[in-house]
């Protein structure tokens, strides 16, 4: 009897160890698990038509990265001017100035327009807003430093005003490091499904005056203007080429991929090239030190792709990116911090 209850304590003893052994394991497996679905790249599988591996020559309007970019969209400014016989002043929340000529705006038949009239405006000063407006600071590839961009739309009612022939507003804003070299660059947009450019404006009736702390700029037009400068030269001396690889499911269809300059204000993006299934950015200064942002939404899942990287000649092979799943507001924040 006594070897017997023996042998039956050995047993619930051996049995107990296992049983630890299975629930540590299994715990094991479920912690690990969970770390996997919130830190590595998980597809949003409950999606009507299953995730979309496809790369595309170009991209449509009705393509996931639309949706996307617009959701990153800033918000502008609103205030309001009195257009009458005397020059008129805003303050944005931004810290953009405008003085409005008297009489200085018309309608689109040419007719003169007194009275209130709304101003949107936008002021850009931080790299990730840039990216969050879809404004990479480049101009025919060539990267620049921005000294600050931005907009001024004028609206009476349900109508988009224009300045009056031969008027000017005046714009000033504050900025750190104030450059002398600053040139006015405007948005070059040919046709609506072609990605923007920004040219230099040769005109010699827009200005920009560097001052101690700000910058002075008189313009006719309404449009985006940067004020910018080329980073080094235009030729092909010193410049190479970037490279990134996602996960299959992070395409050119749904994905937004930038070339982040981490010591001035400068934003390249990157073209999605559907034969090597790459996001490419070319004429990039060699030896900067820059951090590759990519950003995804694949089904209803965001996905942040970060990666800090010191550009070399030749070009280094693509470099892989594994994003992590977060909110759109995670997202926001971290342009945010750019």
């Amino acid at each position: 009897m006594y070897l017997i209850k023996a042998g039956m304590q050995n047993y619930h003893r051996s049995m107990r160890k296992i049983y630890i052994i299975t629930v540590l394991t299994a715990g094991l497996f479920i912690l690990n698990a969970c770390k996997k679905d919130s830190e590595v790249f998980v597809p949003d599988a409950g999606q009507i038509t299953g995730p979309d591996t496809n790369w595309y020559a170009s991209i449509t309007p009705l393509m996931p990265v639309n949706d996307l970019q617009t959701s990153l969209l800033l918000s502008p400014d609103i205030d309001s001017i009195d257009v009458s016989n005397a020059a008129d002043t805003i303050h944005s929340a931004s810290g953009l100035q405008c003085i409005f000529p008297a009489a200085g705006c018309v309608d689109s038949t040419g007719a003169a327009v007194n009275g209130k009239i709304y101003v949107q405006s936008f002021l850009l000063k931080n790299r990730g807003h840039f990216i969050a407006m879809g404004l990479p600071t480049a101009s025919q590839g060539n990267p620049l430093v921005s000294g600050g961009a931005f907009s001024i739309q004028l609206q009476k009612g349900n109508s988009i005003l224009q300045l009056a022939k031969d008027s000017f507003i005046n714009i000033s804003y504050a900025d750190t490091a104030i450059s002398q070299e600053m040139k006015l660059f405007n948005v070059y947009m040919p046709w609506s499904n072609m990605p923007f450019d920004w040219v230099q404006d040769t005109a010699k009736t827009n200005t920009i005056e560097p001052g101690n702390y700000s910058y002075n700029i008189k313009s006719n037009q309404l449009q985006w203007i940067n004020c910018s400068r080329y980073y080094g030269d235009t030729t092909a001396n010193n410049k190479t080429t970037l490279a990134v690889k996602l996960p299959p499911n992070l395409t050119n269809a749904n994905t937004l991929a930038y070339v982040v300059v981490n010591n001035v204000r400068s934003v390249i993006s990157m073209s999605g090239i559907a034969a090597s299934k790459e996001f490419v950015a070319t004429k990039i200064p060699a030896g900067l030190n820059v951090t590759i942002v990519t950003i995804s939404k694949d089904g209803n899942f965001y996905y942040l792709g970060q990666q800090t990287t010191t550009t070399v000649m030749p070009a280094a092979n693509p470099i892989a990116i594994v994003p992590a799943r977060v909110t759109l507001d995670d997202i926001k924040n971290y342009l945010n911090t750019l």
